[in-house]
């Protein structure tokens, strides 16, 4: 019986098809650090600029492609809110976090279905790109994070059909990401 060897790269110094094809829990977890630091930039801008609409009474924000200045700070709400909670405060623990820590803490090899822990990436991954495409203007979605009526039921809430799309892909990351 073959024994399987250390690889002599340490994990940080790995190729790109290394990185896209990997199923060890550090390199998994970086890659969830890495993703979830982006949308807590994105998920901060949008903050700030809630945050600066909120400093004087009245619309500050610009209309923008067709839209109006309401219209882009229920925008920036909606993104904030559902960027923050969905693509940070969890993934930055259990994605990042836990992935990298937890096997080295409990002395494993890896995790316990490491091809399910990297297609939990790939979900995540594929979840973060739609998210990305609401930044374009006629994909703006403005009914706050939850989605819930009657916000999802205004003609003004955008494509909710993208954010259930979002939702539904984060969620399947999230059962391979938990199940392990």
């Amino acid at each position: 019986m073959a024994v399987a060897k250390a690889p002599s790269v340490p994990w940080y110094g790995a190729t790109l098809k290394e990185w896209l094809f990997t199923t060890d829990h550090k390199k998994i977890g970086m890659l969830y650090l890495v993703t979830t630091l982006v949308f807590f930039a994105v998920a901060g801008l949008f903050g700030m600029l809630v945050r600066l609409e909120q400093t004087v009474p009245g619309i500050q924000l610009p209309s923008m492609f067709g839209k109006t200045g309401a219209d882009l700070y229920n925008y920036l709400l909606t993104g904030h809110g559902a960027i923050m909670l969905l693509w940070w405060a969890v993934n930055v623990w259990v994605g990042g976090f836990a992935n990298i820590l937890v096997p080295l803490m409990i002395g494993a090899k890896d995790v316990a279905f490491p091809r399910l822990n990297a297609f939990g990436y790939w979900a995540f991954f594929g979840a973060s790109v739609l998210a990305l495409l609401t930044l374009i203007p006629k994909n703006w979605i403005m009914m706050l994070w939850t989605g819930y009526p009657p916000y999802s039921l205004n003609d003004n809430a955008g494509s909710t059909i993208l954010y259930v799309a979002i939702v539904t892909l984060y969620g399947v990351s999230s059962t391979a990401l938990y199940t392990p």
